[in-house]
């Protein structure tokens, strides 16, 4: 199952703001786009 991001603009907005944040986000955004999730719950197994 892919996880399909829909506004990285709002991502990159906020990281231009917010420089601190920017190495997080960026690891984030190539997590979700290299995860391959089987279920929901491999997403939030919470």
């Amino acid at each position: 199952m892919q996880v399909h991001l829909i506004k990285q603009q709002a991502i990159e907005a906020y990281v231009a703001g917010n420089a601190a944040s920017k190495r997080s986000f960026e690891y984030w955004v190539t997590a979700i786009k290299h995860a391959d999730w089987e279920t929901h719950g491999d997403i939030d197994p919470s």
